[in-house]
């Protein structure tokens, strides 16, 4: 990196080359940081243990880490011919050996695919069709896969519960709210019963986990007043 920012100097100015270098070597700092607890995760990946869960969590943590660096250096120097010349492929090259140690195991791929979708969410904010919607909470719902009280000590936590609120509450509000006030109000009809497969096709269809738990509670009601109708 160092023989590139020489040739730089003479078109671009000093301060601007040293900036951008500390940028990348954070950058690098944090890959060094990943690939440490790469390394201890790939010796003892079980989840469920302290170890596990300890360099999974660095794994998350450093990955936000890197995208985040990459995002940030690649907005704050978007017209910059050098950054584009020199730096953003080095910046890549880093993230693609990451991303291929990412591949190593299913729960690294779901990580990645998590850590992505947190990132892409923050970058552009709630996508807008519904299936998008949905798709989004189920990869960051991997989350709860691994220990959640734990996980969501972390700021990585704190956002993808933010986050996971923010998605679930969509789709509460647009196929979920009409539907469980029914049920929980409505006497139970011929008419109602018919609709109860159908309800639990919505249910089963969806990521929302507080929606399929809010309405089975509410079904489960329901059952209990029809036999008694």
């Amino acid at each position: 990196m160092k023989k590139y920012l020489l040739i730089g100097l003479l078109l671009t100015p000093f301060s601007a080359c040293a900036q951008q270098d500390a940028y990348f070597e954070g950058f690098c700092k944090a890959f060094d940081t990943f690939r440490s607890f790469f390394n201890t995760y790939r010796a003892s990946p079980e989840l469920s243990s302290d170890g596990g869960f300890h360099s999974f969590s660095g794994l998350t943590q450093q990955y936000h880490t890197l995208l985040k660096v990459f995002d940030e250096a690649s907005f704050k120097y978007r017209r910059d011919a050098f950054f584009d010349a020199i730096f953003r492929p080095e910046y890549l090259n880093v993230l693609e050996e990451v991303e291929l140690l990412l591949e190593a195991d299913a729960p690294l791929r779901s990580l990645k695919d998590m850590v992505r979708t947190m990132v892409r969410i923050e970058r552009e904010g709630f996508p807008r069709s519904d299936i998008e919607v949905e798709e989004s909470i189920r990869l960051l719902r991997f989350a709860k896969v691994y220990r959640p009280e734990f996980f969501e000590s972390t700021l990585e936590g704190m956002l993808l519960k933010k986050q996971i609120t923010g998605l679930e509450a969509y789709i509460f509000r647009k196929y979920f709210d009409k539907v469980i006030a029914t049920f929980k109000t409505a006497p139970a009809t011929d008419s109602l019963r018919a609709q109860v497969r159908n309800v639990m096709e919505l249910a089963e269809s969806s990521s929302c986990v507080p929606c399929r738990d809010s309405l089975s509670t509410v079904l489960l009601d329901f059952y209990y007043r029809m036999n008694d109708f």
